[in-house]
């Protein structure tokens, strides 16, 4: 890849203008809404709240009452240009007014930071909304006679560069926030050109940094006043955008949504960007590392990341469709939806790709985390005439049990609603299995492997494969040759003994011997070289002792 393609692949990411609304195709009455044209699972439909005049890009909301909600509305990706907005409907009319917007504050009022791209609006268990913008995170009370003097700073100067700008946040039993920074690159590009251009870049700087780093959840400890302390820690990393979050309060962790990087087939062309990389959903556990920007999938190397051992990262928890995009995770607690719903988690696929632009629902494993195939609630969701497809940001549960949605293509806030009369509510798995499980029967025989390669090394006297399998295949060389389509010869990790009996079969050692040495008319291997004189020497050393050992060479 030349400079001028890295151009044009950086160019592809630069942020479209907010979209216009469209007008929805109204197909009959849903509880006294209009009904758009939708699929849904049996005795659902999906009604039509409020058309979108006077929004740009609503993104999240949360109730007052049975009839009134907050919403926020990001206006755009410039900064500054975003609203707080109050939302009444009741018998099929509703109505907005604004509570703040750019003419509410002074161009040197702080408090203005809640309008830079707001994202999400929680009511907390005091009472107060909490909104987190770009830079910060902000609670008020919409109902005081000038809510503009109920504005209080939690936390500011949260980092907003980049791709991934907007704030999403959980608190868990004790108080505690948590806040998602996204990666301000796709796949690390601003600082990983050494990766791109095939050179040994260690690792993502913007990943990495504990202080001033992205593509990380932070943790920001209550305080005795009901604040949150200035500092914070790094609870987890390696996370490309955690906009979807859960606070999971039975299993006591973060259910997160991994939306995944984009434009893959950009830097590998074998690699479909319609099906790879599979979105994610993590439980997120403190001090774990999720293997953003260097793996995808079931850890495997990023195109430009070839260097990096992805074996060391945290696996995702089950895969989602590739691009679907969850954008909110909500946990059903209401009585209107079957008893199935109960407890169950629903997530708003946001994703332009075919398998976005849905609202499902999710199986429970016996530890009673989502697993299997995403169950489709909502679907169908595609362009029709003027209706555009669907883009679910986010889901509010109202008091009676309904699902109220905020879409921003059509720029339109929707409801979900069940009549058990018109159907059993099953939802529908129209969704087809992922590519590829997150713990095929080869990840437990991998770990099979590696437990028994290790209790050999304890042992001590190893042999010299053994050690070369560990230094320099686990190390380097799987990254290109342990795939099926491997080019050369296919190397298992940890499988000192298979490769051996391989290689010899094949008739490969002085071939490999050749290229760690480095020889003249032998490609290089590993490609991109040792990480110092010492590392060589030691491997060609490892394999000159374990030819003097074969007794055919």
């Amino acid at each position: 890849m030349d400079q001028t393609d890295y151009v044009r692949y950086v160019n592809f990411f630069t942020r479209a203008p907010s979209n216009t609304g469209s007008i929805y195709n109204i197909i009959g009455d849903c509880n006294g809404y209009p009904m758009v044209d939708v699929k849904t699972a049996p005795g659902f439909c999906v009604g039509q709240v409020y058309n979108g005049d006077g929004m740009r890009k609503p993104r999240m909301a949360a109730p007052i009452n049975a009839n009134q909600v907050v919403v926020t509305d990001q206006g755009s990706w410039e900064p500054y240009d975003g609203k707080i907005i109050l939302l009444s409907f009741e018998n099929g009319t509703s109505s907005i007014k604004n509570i703040f917007t750019n003419k509410s504050f002074a161009s040197n009022d702080l408090r203005r930071e809640i309008i830079n791209k707001p994202h999400q609006i929680t009511k907390y268990t005091d009472g107060l909304f909490y909104v987190g913008s770009a830079t910060a995170l902000f609670r008020f009370n919409p109902l005081a006679e000038n809510p503009i003097d109920t504005i209080e700073t939690l936390v500011s100067g949260l980092p907003a560069e980049g791709l991934h700008p907007l704030k999403s946040f959980v608190f868990d039993e004790e108080g505690s926030l948590y806040i998602n920074v996204g990666a301000a690159t796709n796949v690390c590009h601003k600082s990983g050109l050494g990766g791109i251009f095939g050179g040994k870049k260690k690792s993502c700087e913007e990943g990495e940094d504990l202080q001033i780093g992205q593509a990380q959840i932070r943790r920001y400890k209550k305080t005795t006043d009901g604040k949150f302390t200035k500092t914070f820690e790094v609870y987890a990393k390696g996370l490309r955008n955690s906009v979807a979050m859960v606070w999971d309060p039975k299993k006591k962790v973060i259910i997160q949504g991994e939306n995944s990087r984009d434009a893959i087939d950009k830097m590998d062309s074998k690699i479909k960007n319609e099906d790879y990389p599979h979105d994610e959903i993590n439980i997120i556990t403190k001090d774990k590392h999720y293997g953003w920007p260097y793996c995808y999938d079931n850890n495997e190397n990023s195109p430009e990341w070839k260097n990096i051992n992805c074996s060391a990262y945290q696996k995702p928890h089950m895969f989602l469709p590739a691009h679907a995009a969850p954008l909110n995770f909500t946990y059903y607690q209401g009585s209107m939806f079957p008893e199935w719903y109960k407890g169950r988690l629903l997530a708003a696929f946001h994703g332009y790709e075919s398998k976005g632009h849905r609202i499902v629902a999710f199986k429970r494993d016996q530890a009673g985390l989502p697993t299997g195939i995403p169950q489709s609630v909502v679907y169908g969701w595609e362009n029709k005439g003027e209706q555009k497809f669907g883009s679910p940001v986010s889901l509010t549960e109202l008091p009676d049990g309904s699902m109220l949605i905020v879409e921003d293509t059509n720029q339109k806030i929707l409801r979900l609603f069940y009549d058990p009369s018109l159907g059993d509510g099953t939802p529908v798995q129209e969704i087809e299995k992922p590519a590829i499980d997150v713990n095929p029967n080869r990840a437990n025989d991998e770990e099979t492997r590696k437990l028994k390669l290790l209790r050999k090394i304890a042992a001590g006297d190893v042999p010299p494969f053994t050690m070369f399998q560990t230094k320099v295949i686990d190390k380097t060389c799987f990254m290109c040759h342990g795939g099926e389509n491997a080019p050369g010869i296919q190397l298992l990790r940890y499988d000192d003994e298979g490769n051996e009996a391989k290689i010899i079969k094949m008739n490969k050692v002085k071939t490999i011997y050749s290229m760690v040495k480095g020889e003249s008319g032998f490609p290089t291997m590993p490609p991109q070289g040792f990480d110092g004189l010492a590392e060589k020497a030691e491997a060609v050393n490892l394999l000159k002792l374990w030819i003097e050992h074969i007794p055919q060479i």
